[in-house]
């Protein structure tokens, strides 16, 4: 066998007929997904009701715990969608990579932690630069009559301190989702394949797998 086709047997979703095998590379493509900026699923968008009706953003994807099916990203402590998930904790939320050409639409919980060890090891294990929305003097979406860094000036280009940081510590919040379901879609031009997968809050070993049409 050639070194290309042994690559393509190893890379994620090789064998998409396998049920037990995607899910299995769903997860291990997630944990990846953490530190490779390459892949698509790095940056996904979280969706959440709003007065205004169903909100999207892109979040960074921070942590990913495949036992305990969480994943974390970090966020302002200020940002409406921290608001929103209060009100409801209901996220959908779709990962997509063009390599892969494999969409996840994810529907989660989502729990918000700011003063626990999950956000201070969290934020402990941040880079200052991914950190440094918190110096914003305002909240995420407050209206301003100018286009606005919402920095203070001498930090636009520069990077923070630790100590500096921590001065605005009560601002950073993480989003923690946990996962009821995951529909997968695999995208080939041999034929697309789809399947779903459930899961039940604190019981690991109940989940339904199943097959749908694409």
């Amino acid at each position: 066998m050639s070194n290309s086709q042994d690559a393509a047997d190893q890379s994620p979703f090789a064998s998409r007929k396998d049920l037990a095998a995607v899910e299995r590379d769903i997860w291990q493509t997630l944990v990846r997904a953490v530190d490779d900026r390459a892949l698509g699923w790095r940056l996904p968008v979280v969706a959440t009701r709003s007065s205004r009706g169903v909100r999207q953003r892109i979040v960074v994807l921070r942590d990913v715990d495949a036992e305990r099916r969480t994943m974390l990203v970090h966020t302002d402590a200020r940002s409406p969608k921290v608001e929103q998930m209060e009100a409801d904790d209901r996220v959908s939320i779709l990962f997509y990579d063009s390599e892969l050409a494999v969409q996840l639409s994810v529907t989660a919980t989502a729990r918000i932690h700011t003063d626990d060890e999950v956000a201070q090891n969290l934020w402990d294990a941040s880079h200052p630069l991914s950190l440094k929305y918190c110096l914003g003097p305002q909240a995420p979406g407050t209206p301003s009559d100018k286009p606005d860094f919402n920095l203070p000036e001498r930090w636009i280009d520069e990077q923070p301190s630790r100590a500096e940081l921590d001065a605005v510590r009560e601002r950073f919040a993480v989003l923690e989702f946990s996962v009821r379901r995951i529909d997968w879609l695999s995208l080939a031009r041999t034929g697309n394949l789809r399947a779903a997968f459930e899961y039940t809050p604190d019981h690991p070993d109940a989940v339904s797998r199943e097959w749908l049409a694409p």
